[in-house]
């Protein structure tokens, strides 16, 4: 992980990144405007900007910090 990112093993899926306010990707080696430039949430999830970060809200059945798994 980059920019102070922190990787972490994900039961199912392997290792990824937590990546740390304004930072984003899966190395966390993008910064910006994420929900304007990115569009980061999968599965019709709503991309919600926190300063230079990014929360997503999934659609009920998905789950994950983009909505990238399905419940």
């Amino acid at each position: 992980c980059q920019n102070g990112g922190t990787c972490f093993d994900h039961e199912d899926i392997g290792p990824l990144c937590k990546c740390p306010v304004g930072f984003h990707g899966s190395y966390c080696e993008f910064t910006g405007k994420v929900c304007c430039t990115r569009k980061p949430c999968e599965n019709g999830g709503w991309c919600i900007q926190e300063g230079s970060g990014f929360v997503c809200r999934c659609r009920l059945g998905y789950i994950g910090d983009r909505c990238q798994f399905s419940e």
